[in-house]
């Protein structure tokens, strides 16, 4: 299982989120000083998760993001009166959002790993073709209707799948058809 590494702020707070997260199930959750111990780890991981905040104690967000191995999602804890980041692979929670927010989160961006080792061993390939362009073509139209990028729309197709017990194709099937009306 990938793990999950934070370096908010203020040292307390990601004392509280780890404590949140262990809580919640999660085994391999650590704090972090900040983002050159966050890059360490990193390296010697593998996979996970950074939760940090745009400011970091030794630089900011979108450094850390830069340096971080591909093999690892960030969650960016924002004031409310903070801008949203438009067309990045970062996801995004306020800091006032409620445990259900964050556990959903977080099980979205640890269900991404598993799909990921999936695609890595090609067990993918029990799909049917029809299933895998009709995945395409509702991505396409939420990347053009939306302005996402494909792991967004991919992450929503995965949310819609969650949310409403349907396979990904029928998810994708419905949000074709929707565009239609």
């Amino acid at each position: 299982m990938a793990g999950i590494l934070i370096a908010l702020e203020n040292r307390e707070e990601s004392l509280r989120l780890q404590q949140k997260l262990t809580h919640m199930g999660y085994t391999d959750v650590t704090v972090l000083p900040g983002g050159a111990a966050v890059l360490s780890m990193a390296d010697a991981r593998g996979e996970g998760i950074v939760i940090c905040n745009r400011r970091l104690r030794d630089m900011m967000y979108s450094q850390l993001r830069e340096y971080l191995p591909g093999t690892f999602s960030m969650l960016l804890m924002a004031d409310p009166w903070e801008e949203k980041e438009q067309g990045s692979d970062i996801m995004q929670l306020y800091k006032g959002a409620t445990l259900p927010q964050l556990k959903n989160t977080i099980a979205l961006m640890m269900g991404n790993f598993s799909m990921d080792r999936k695609r890595k061993k090609g067990s993918g390939k029990g799909r049917k073709e029809q299933d895998d362009i009709l995945i395409r073509e509702a991505k396409a139209l939420l990347m053009s209707r939306n302005n996402m990028s494909e792991r967004e729309a991919h992450r929503y197709l995965q949310k819609c799948s969650m949310d409403y017990s349907r396979s990904f194709a029928q998810s994708a099937a419905m949000i074709l058809e929707e565009s239609m009306i």
